[in-house]
């Protein structure tokens, strides 16, 4: 009886560290957007690496998101970031965090690999990444 009982109690702190490290990583972020109240600030290349791990880190899409879309909104353009950012515009599941992706992946469109991942992501289910992987190529204005 004790043996199930430590095994309950183990998954049960593994399942509230994860429900903690979520609720952390959502607090990070809407402490960030809420500090700058929308305004989009300049990121140093440091500040783009923080940003960036933050993304690559998040489990919540949201998260994610907000990372590739102050990336994409930024005039850093680090190739370190491509890998990810590509992983994410193939398989990442939330559609709008393949949207972010794609929209900072728009940097790096001389980059034959992610010209062809663009373009493979042309033909996605979602309408709003198809959108964002045409924008990047530069076959839609805005």
């Amino acid at each position: 009886m004790n043996v199930k009982r430590r095994r309950i109690d183990s998954e049960s702190t593994a399942s509230g560290q994860a429900v903690c490290r979520r609720k952390e990583e959502r607090l990070i972020a809407t402490s960030i957007l809420e500090g700058w109240h929308g305004r989009e600030i300049p990121l140093t290349e440091e500040a783009a690496w923080a940003v960036f791990e933050i993304g690559a880190k998040a489990t919540d899409p949201d998260i994610r998101g907000w990372a590739w879309s102050s990336l994409g909104r930024n005039e850093v353009d680090d190739p370190g970031f491509i890998g990810v950012l590509l992983d994410d515009l193939a398989n990442y599941p939330d559609d709008a965090v393949r949207v972010m992706a794609a929209n900072a992946l728009a940097s790096y469109v001389d980059d034959p690999a992610v010209r062809a991942a663009l373009e493979r992501a042309e033909s996605d289910a979602s309408f709003e990444v198809r959108y964002a992987a045409r924008r990047a190529v530069g076959q839609v204005s805005d």
